[in-house]
């Protein structure tokens, strides 16, 4: 059948395609007991495959979902697909009898390539390369997006995840090349889902010539006008340099990279974010520097 015919069939699923839309064909076994005038009080056992089907406009391959609905209780026990050349697998489960209704789910994406999945959610990096693997559980309030709380882990690696122009050509007259631009490999860290936002203690993002340690939070409820604020500290590896190469200004742009003392703060909103350097204090450089 179409997907988008789904809904005629199997009434429950009503409620999900009035915010979804689903294009593709798609095999269906179901085996239901009750009344089709009251949907969410059907005893259904669903299974469903597809081997092409787009979801709000992501195209999902070799989509394999097994549900099971009892006494207003609904069980996701398996729903397994590939996204951008990972695997994609959730579950979860609903129960409608309590006030206010309550959910809980795991999502799991491993092995994803990141310019096919930047394609097909339609985002704009040009320059992106890599694999993806993020896991996240959780639940929440049904409907309060706002409510819902987890934790999870991301990690990218082999990759070309983001471009930093630093130097630029003053890097040559200076003897230091490798400083022209950062390009960052590997990001890697715990995130946790929380009222609205999405919050981060240690994520980091590694290149040769330089780690970011970044932490903060960045809000989802309102798309791209969601807000965000997040620190940045960089920590620069001169010791990758080459050292015959360097100028005498290079030398000391060089020794004092590794004394870089301060950090990037964005605020602001996806749309259109801000950022300021903010230095460290006198004190704490002494601390860090000399006393540790």
């Amino acid at each position: 059948v179409r997907a988008e015919d789904l809904p005629e069939i199997w009434p429950a699923a009503r409620e999900w395609a009035r915010r979804h839309s689903a294009q593709g064909q798609v095999s269906v076994r179901c085996l239901f007991q009750g009344s089709l005038s009251r949907p969410a009080e059907l005893d259904v056992d669903l299974h469903a495959a597809s081997p092409a089907i787009q979801i709000d406009g992501t195209p999902l391959q070799d989509l394999a979902v097994n549900f099971r609905q009892k006494e207003r209780r609904f069980a996701l026990h398996s729903a397994k697909a590939t996204l951008a050349g990972g695997l994609l697998s959730a579950s979860g489960s609903l129960d409608k009898n309590r006030t206010p209704s309550r959910w809980d789910g795991q999502v799991r994406l491993e092995g994803a390539r990141l310019d096919e999945l930047a394609r097909s959610l339609r985002w704009d990096a040009k320059e992106l390369s890599g694999g993806l693997s993020v896991e996240w559980s959780g639940g929440g309030e049904w409907g309060k997006p706002a409510g819902f709380s987890g934790s999870g882990r991301l990690h990218v690696a082999g990759a070309q995840i983001l471009e930093l122009p630093l130097l630029g050509r003053f890097a040559d007259f200076l003897g230091l090349p490798t400083l022209r631009t950062i390009r960052f490999h590997e990001a890697k860290g715990p995130f946790r889902v929380k009222e609205g936002r999405v919050e981060t203690d240690s994520l980091v993002m590694r290149a040769p010539q330089a780690t970011l340690t970044i932490s903060g939070w960045l809000g989802f409820l309102n798309g791209a006008d969601s807000p965000i604020r997040l620190k940045i500290l960089p920590t620069f590896a001169p010791e990758l340099l080459p050292e015959r190469s360097r100028t005498p200004m290079g030398k000391a742009i060089a020794k004092g990279a590794s004394y870089f003392v301060g950090e990037v703060q964005l605020s602001g909103t996806w749309k259109e974010p801000r950022s300021k350097f903010v230095p460290k204090k006198l004190t704490q450089v002494l601390n860090e520097q000399i006393f540790n």
